[in-house]
């Protein structure tokens, strides 16, 4: 569906945004823009207002957080205005086109909503879903199949694995994750000591942040996009701290150096 499409589009587009605060020349940033464009005009054409919510988390997390590095202040400044100036450009010179009206269909789904609804309906549906596992203990802890809540999907990553699995399964779903959380942390430590920064938690966030407009946790793509997330928090920080501050006067800090640097390539 468009919207699940719009959020998995919106999660490369933060990969994309990172790597952007981390480049160390403009071939390197007009190569992850020209990557970038794309992702963020689809972002549009879907109409998915999940993941302009999603668009707006990354390029704010970005902009604030990303200036506490001063190496990456030159090129974050440079994607704000160049975001700004291509936005504009297609909201004002392309009236008429597919693209204007994709762009501003989108924008009046916010400023507009069917119905003054803006969230399209969830919020009656999840009312419904904490009504029926409320009103059954059966459900409420082993859960039930989609007929037993009317046949719709409750679209909100929580309510779903609840309704689905009970208390019991989400707690089991939880220690899956937690366990899986904690192999990947393993493995990325092993390979090298990562300095995490909180910029990396970002795509992290966003897997729960459009979760709550999105499908269970359970599914694929949200499976995949949490073992992606997690190895973010690791990797971002690694491969964007400085390497003078990896290497001692002793032996020990030049191995560590020549690890980092056959890690790299």
């Amino acid at each position: 569906g468009v919207n699940q499409l719009g959020i998995s589009l919106a999660f490369c587009l933060a990969f994309v945004t990172l790597g952007m605060t981390g480049v160390t020349n403009f071939k390197e940033w007009t190569t992850l823009a020209i990557t970038a464009l794309p992702l963020l005009y689809y972002c549009f054409a879907t109409q998915s207002r999940t993941s302009i919510i999603a668009l707006i988390i990354i390029f704010a997390s970005v902009l604030t957080m990303g200036y506490t590095r001063k190496k990456a202040r030159l090129w974050i400044t440079l994607m704000g205005v160049a975001s700004v100036v291509v936005f504009s450009s297609l909201v004002l010179f392309t009236e008429g086109s597919q693209i204007h009206e994709n762009i501003m269909g989108t924008i009046e789904r916010f400023a507009d909503p069917g119905k003054d609804d803006i969230s399209g309906g969830r919020f009656e549906l999840w009312s419904h879903y904490i009504e029926v596992l409320g009103s059954n203990m059966k459900f409420f802890f082993l859960g039930g199949n989609l007929d037993d809540f009317g046949g719709i999907q409750a679209h909100n990553m929580f309510i779903e694995m609840f309704a689905g699995g009970g208390l019991v399964g989400v707690i089991l779903s939880i220690a899956l994750y937690v366990t899986v959380f904690i192999e990947i942390r393993k493995a990325i430590v092993s390979i090298r000591e990562s300095k995490k920064h909180i910029l990396g938690f970002l795509p992290f966030v966003l897997v729960f942040v459009t979760g709550m407009a999105s499908h269970s946790l359970l599914n694929t793509v949200p499976t995949v996009n949490f073992c992606l997330g997690v190895a973010m928090i690791y990797f971002y920080g690694e491969c964007n701290s400085d390497e003078d501050n990896v290497a001692d006067n002793d032996d020990s800090g030049i191995e560590s150096l020549r690890k980092r640097k056959r890690y790299k390539n």
